[in-house]
């Protein structure tokens, strides 16, 4: 009869209904073990391994597509000063800054992570080494300015390798991009060194190493680190 199908409906509603209050805060708990495992309980960038899942998706769309990109590389300078005069509670709000530069001053469809200690990575859909070298010219700027207004003697050094083509692999790029980022800091720190990647054919591709840009843009200080 109706009456009998309408308790059976009704029936099987309340059973749907405690299997989906049992459910969601399981799901719910695994959404956010998944997510704290992506993302940098400090500043809340996204960590070294989201930061690899994602640019590796980024490098492969990228090759597929016949685009370009770059990746960066942002070490600060006398951060280890901070913490000694300032203490480490200084030391994770300067990393919060920084964290706050990179929200700010990149694109949306751009990444930015903090990859460990005081070291982060970004990767970049760039059409040449001038725009990209300007988006990281603004990140270590605005870094400077900001430990500036806390009289913090913290400042930026970032490497930046433009790739015609994209590297096979997340770690190759960020090998090179820290490799020039190095040579920032022993050419006078506070500053982007860039290199671009000269690629003949695929087989250059995976064998080459960057030539570096000899340039080194945005203010040069002489601090040791």
């Amino acid at each position: 009869s109706y009456s009998g199908v309408a308790i059976c409906v009704s029936a099987l509603w309340v059973v749907c209904l405690r299997v989906g209050l049992m459910v969601s805060p399981q799901e719910h708990r695994l959404r956010k073990e998944t997510s704290l495992a992506r993302e940098d309980a400090l500043t809340g960038l996204p960590n070294a391994r989201a930061f690899r899942e994602t640019a590796q998706t980024t490098f492969d769309f990228a090759r597929r597509r016949g685009l370009s990109v770059a990746v960066g590389y942002v070490d600060l300078d006398n951060f280890k000063l901070l913490n000694d005069r300032h203490g480490h509670e200084s030391g994770d709000e300067a990393l919060r800054v920084v964290a706050d530069v990179l929200r700010t001053s990149l694109r949306q469809g751009d990444l930015a992570a903090r990859l460990g200690g005081d070291e982060f990575g970004i990767a970049l859909q760039a059409e040449t080494a001038a725009g990209a070298e300007i988006a990281l010219r603004r990140v270590v700027t605005s870094v400077g300015e900001r430990m500036s207004a806390k009289e913090w003697p913290v400042t930026a050094s970032a490497g930046l390798v433009f790739f015609p083509e994209p590297p096979a692999t997340v770690a190759e790029a960020l090998g090179e991009a820290d490799e020039v980022m190095y040579r920032a800091k022993r050419s006078g720190k506070n500053c982007v060194l860039v290199a671009e990647r000269a690629v003949a054919d695929e087989e250059a591709s995976r064998a080459s190493r960057p030539e570096v840009t000899p340039k080194a843009s945005g203010e040069q200080r002489g601090a040791s680190r």
